[in-house]
């Protein structure tokens, strides 16, 4: 069963996971114990295609062979995630423009594989008769509040989002929260504005 939080602090692992088919790969690990064969049904992908990516995704600790199972003369082996949830260490953005675009790069994936899981949804029966929240936020906060806010987010997402629990309902959550120090227009700023209109309007 996979634990909680994992926090990637090295550009290696970002690179690990840096792929739409390993990010997918994840999230069905995180859910049950796959073997190959049954991710290849899934992802509709041959399943030779698919041990590359698993070998590197348990080299790097992402997942890991929780069962092995008999199946003739072969031993099959199954999958799973060792976590719950991946985040990524601040200080990653701190690296060298390359590893930062990769960061960005495995983000734009993440939030890609979103929209398309988003878009498979819609075409199910029952879809638009029940609630789904988007949004897109943005709001000034003191350092302290923002703490607070996060804290709050991280103890919401550890309480819903259990591998224990079961429903009917595939739920998912797409989350990228950041702060930086506020742009304040300055007085002389704001009379070139209205200067410029007003030389516009004329």
């Amino acid at each position: 069963m996979p634990t909680d939080f994992f926090q990637i602090k090295d550009p290696e692992t970002v690179r690990a996971i840096a792929d739409p088919l390993r990010l997918e790969i994840i999230n069905l690990t995180q859910k049950q114990k796959l073997s190959a064969r049954q991710l290849a049904k899934v992802l509709n992908e041959p399943s030779k295609n698919l041990y590359y990516h698993l070998n590197e995704l348990e080299k790097h600790g992402i997942i890991e062979v929780a069962e092995t199972k008999q199946k003739g003369n072969l031993l099959e082996k199954y999958y799973q995630a060792k976590y719950s949830h991946l985040t990524f260490a601040p200080e990653l953005l701190m690296f060298n423009d390359p590893n930062s675009q990769l960061l960005f790069s495995t983000l734009a994936s993440g939030l890609q594989r979103t929209l398309v899981t988003f878009q498979k949804a819609t075409e199910k029966p029952g879809f638009w008769q029940r609630h789904f929240n988007s949004s897109i936020l943005s709001e000034q906060m003191t350092e302290e509040r923002y703490n607070e806010f996060l804290t709050k987010l991280n103890d919401l997402i550890s309480e819903y989002f259990k591998d224990e629990s079961e429903g009917p309902l595939d739920v998912t959550l797409s989350c990228l929260c950041f702060s930086s120090p506020t742009q304040l227009i300055s007085d002389e700023d704001k009379d070139q504005d209205d200067t410029l209109k007003q030389e516009g309007n004329d």
